[in-house]
């Protein structure tokens, strides 16, 4: 029961900085690649100072997990720049709907009627959030949300596999980052913006990514995959609070209204089952 606690601590807080996120993507008036070079390389720092062991095993599911830390955080800015906050990040939060299909996919199995039902409410409320952007110009950020939430179940897939490492997984994403360096250069606002933007872009290397990465790290270890990303599920509750008080973003009615329905059914759909689970007394 106590590994089961710290792992909903740790996934809890892990939740809360990455919360930060919308607002620290749309307030550096950066290049999204740019900001992903910069939160990268500080977050691998961060990670590989708190880890214990030094060596990193590159096993094949460790290597796939981090492919998909890398494209969920990169395409997560994108996402960000081009449609608002609540879309980027409930659109991404749909991972459990992406759990579920690659588990029944991958194991052949029919849906039973809470699982369906739960997709096909996910499903129409994405579709609001599309209704809601017709001809605004946001829906190339809107398909790019759906995919960081693509590669985002991929993270929690593989990090469950037997072979794979949470801690080894987020150091290779996050390090992939590197790659990103040459952008820096050809990125004017990064030489014009001044001190503030280079501040806030290490403080979400560092706090919002590096050290959320390892607080999930520990957690997602003793939690299930579709119960971790359920815990993970106040980071689109807070995330678009946050650019609202900070920057004024408001999301439109049907936005709201879609993001209510992914997030109840989604929640829903993990509560429910263990209420119906038989309670054993120890004799």
């Amino acid at each position: 029961m106590k590994n089961k606690n710290n792992g909903f601590l740790f996934l809890f807080l892990a939740a809360l900085l990455w919360s930060t996120g919308g607002f620290g993507s749309k307030f550096i008036p950066w290049n999204p690649v740019s900001i992903a070079a910069v939160r990268g390389i500080f977050a691998t720092l961060v990670l590989f100072i708190l880890r214990k062991k030094k060596k990193i095993l590159f096993t094949k599911s460790s290597v796939i997990a981090g492919i998909c830390v890398f494209l969920t955080t990169l395409l997560f800015m994108f996402a960000n720049k081009m449609t608002s906050a609540a879309n980027a990040i409930v659109f991404q939060y749909a991972a459990p709907i992406y759990v579920l299909l690659g588990v029944m996919i991958s194991q052949r199995k029919k849906p039973k009627l809470l699982d369906a039902v739960t997709i096909l409410l996910t499903f129409s409320g994405i579709v609001l959030f599309f209704l809601d952007h017709l001809g605004s110009g946001a829906l190339v950020g809107d398909i790019l949300a759906i995919l960081s939430g693509i590669t985002f179940s991929g993270v929690f897939f593989f990090n469950k596999k037997p072979d794979a490492s949470p801690e080894d997984s987020n150091i290779i994403g996050c390090g992939l980052s590197l790659l990103l360096i040459p952008v820096l250069f050809l990125d004017t606002a990064v030489i014009s913006s001044g001190t503030t933007p280079w501040i806030a872009a290490i403080l979400m290397g560092t706090l919002q990514l590096g050290l959320a990465y390892f607080f999930f790290g520990k957690g997602i270890k003793v939690t299930n995959s579709v119960t971790a990303s359920i815990i993970c599920i106040i980071e689109p509750i807070l995330n678009p609070i946050w650019v609202f008080l900070l920057l004024g973003e408001k999301p439109g009615a049907l936005s709201i209204l879609g993001a209510a329905i992914v997030i109840l059914a989604v929640s829903f759909n993990s509560i429910y089952p263990q209420f119906r689970t038989p309670i054993t007394v120890e004799k």
